[in-house]
């Protein structure tokens, strides 16, 4: 059990989001030189763009390139590498200034998400491969899940741990090899921590929900079956794509189904889809 434990938070810090900001330079096609950051990327159409001077709207015809550096150090090689005269506080200034201001737009991009009474609803598909003394018997595992997402915003102690909501759902596991099978439908929720990220100019959620529940097990071994309840912790951990209030979220899974004598662990990928009210 310990070493099942030691997996699961391990991989999900791995999982957790830590992407750092990046600077960005855009020579348009009239070789005008822009430094600062893209703040959103709608290729093919435009791009959103932020520094000293002011947020611009430039379309993607206008643009001739876009380089991407890792601060406003790799600016200044990028403009020296064009021929370009360099003001060092001039290029600092206009990449501090599209930090700050990207940071502004994910903060009220957190804040609108958090205060918005809405519930997201989802559908999932998983697949796992078990691990522990049932894997030999049974190595793989997958199901569907019908989900949702609950808000809590005027639950004060819980925006003090940065829980954004909680997460509920009802999940159908399967597991068939030769005449043996496990087949369980399963409720379980608990807390879902959401955290905005922006990359390259685009901004989503990367969602970690924790849930704990039972369910009802039905167990074929050959000729003999059973059935019994059985306890249920599961960890998701991954990005949430909005597009127009249809989420697609590709995640993480980790399923562990109590047993005093065959604990199963499951670890594997869900793909999901849903639509935010």
């Amino acid at each position: 059990m310990r070493k099942y434990f030691i997996l699961i938070v391990l991989l999900v810090f791995v999982l957790t989001p830590a992407f750092p900001l990046r600077a960005d330079v855009i020579i348009t096609k009239d070789d005008m030189i822009l430094n600062g950051k893209i703040l959103e990327d709608k290729k093919p159409e435009y791009v959103k763009f932020a520094n000293y001077h002011g947020n611009f709207t430039i379309k993607y015809k206008q643009i001739k390139e876009i380089r991407r550096t890792e601060s406003f150090e790799g600016d200044i090689k990028v403009l020296q590498q064009l021929g370009k005269t360099v003001n060092e506080n001039e290029i600092k200034n206009n990449y501090q200034s599209g930090e700050r201001k990207l940071k502004e737009q994910n903060k009220n991009i957190s804040v609108s998400s958090d205060g918005a009474e809405s519930f997201v609803l989802m559908c999932d598909v998983f697949f796992n491969k078990n691990f522990g003394k049932i894997s030999s018997v049974l190595p793989y595992g997958q199901g569907g899940v019908l989900s949702g997402e609950i808000p809590l915003n005027n639950i004060q102690f819980l925006k003090k741990l940065d829980i954004s909501g909680i997460d509920s759902e009802v999940s159908y596991f399967y597991s068939e090899k030769d005449e043996k099978y496990i087949k369980s439908l399963i409720v379980s929720a608990g807390p879902l921590w959401r955290f905005p990220v922006t990359m390259h100019g685009y901004a989503f959620n990367f969602n970690i929900s924790a849930l704990i529940g039972a369910g009802w097990f039905y167990i074929k071994n050959g000729d003999a079956e059973e059935s019994a309840v059985k306890s249920d912790l599961t960890i998701h951990a991954g990005p949430a794509f909005d597009f127009f209030s249809v989420i697609i979220s590709p995640q993480l899974r980790i399923d562990y189904i109590y047993d005093g004598y065959a604990p199963l662990l499951g670890v594997g990928v869900s793909l999901g889809a849903g639509y935010n009210f």
